[in-house]
Formats: structure tokens, C-alpha cells, sequence
């Protein structure tokens, strides 16, 4: 089995094949059967910089010292767009070239909108405080 795509938080989300149910006696045995036989990939690409995708600071969320978060203004562009599903299918042909018993694949999609409720990549849960000096930023 090969799977690509956003990683989902939920025991759902397994090395069980397509199609196996989520939970259960035959969940289990299909997790029991894949548990050595199991690849993931994951391909990700950058983003240009444009001017309407942006970092500030919110001016109504504030953490728990009342200093604003940070507020990221995104959305996905074509060209986001046309290089994932570039990266994605060349990433498919190493699979199909493993010979899996069956393929998961996630897409994004021309019209999707950015959504960081699914499991995406870290980066845009870290981050470190900005200022005009390094002392004020801690």
C-alpha cells in the first residue's frame, strides 16, 4: 500500500487499504496485514509571493500574555495548484513502480480554499514573535 496526501488526525487514517472500514474487528485485521507493507509519501512545494498573501498581527485574537497572534491571509493560486498536482503525479509513478496493492491520493483542486482544519504541514503552526529589536520579541 502506498497513501499520499494530508495526514489526518484520527485512527481512520491507518495503513489500511482503501475501502476498510474505519473502526472495528476488520479494521484491526486490515491494520494487522499492512503494518510492514506500508509506505506514505508526502510532496510539497513552495508558494511565490504575492501581494494579497500576507503575515500581520490580528488586532482582535491576542494570546495569553494580550499580545496579538498572528493572522495569515492565504489562499491558493492556480499556479499552487498546477505545480501540487505536477509534484503529485511524478510521486505517483514511483508508487506505481512499487507495485502497491492499492494507492490513497489527496488532491488539491482548482477552487480549493485554503483550510488548516486537515493536517497539511507544520509550518504554518510554528512561528516566533516579530519586533523592531530581538529583546522586544520576548
Amino acid at each position: 500500500m502506498v497513501q499520499s496526501g494530508r495526514h489526518q488526525a484520527h485512527l481512520g487514517h491507518s495503513n489500511a487499504a482503501q475501502g476498510t472500514p474505519k473502526w472495528g474487528a476488520q479494521w484491526k485485521a486490515a491494520v494487522k496485514e499492512n503494518y510492514l507493507n506500508f509506505a506514505s509519501f508526502d510532496v510539497h512545494g513552495g508558494n511565490m509571493v504575492y501581494r494579497d498573501v500576507y503575515v500581520d498581527l490580528d488586532p482582535i485574537y491576542k494570546d495569553a500574555w494580550n499580545l496579538p497572534l498572528l493572522r495569515f491571509t492565504f489562499e491558493w493560486k492556480d499556479n499552487d495548484i498546477r505545480m501540487s498536482l505536477y509534484v503529485t503525479d511524478q510521486m505517483l509513478k514511483v508508487a506505481r513502480a512499487m507495485g502497491p496493492k492499492s494507492i490513497n491520493v489527496s488532491l488539491k483542486n482548482f477552487g480549493d480554499h485554503f483550510d488548516l482544519r486537515p493536517y497539511q504541514t507544520t509550518h504554518w503552526a510554528g512561528g516566533m514573535r516579530w519586533a523592531r529589536t530581538r529583546r522586544r520579541a520576548y
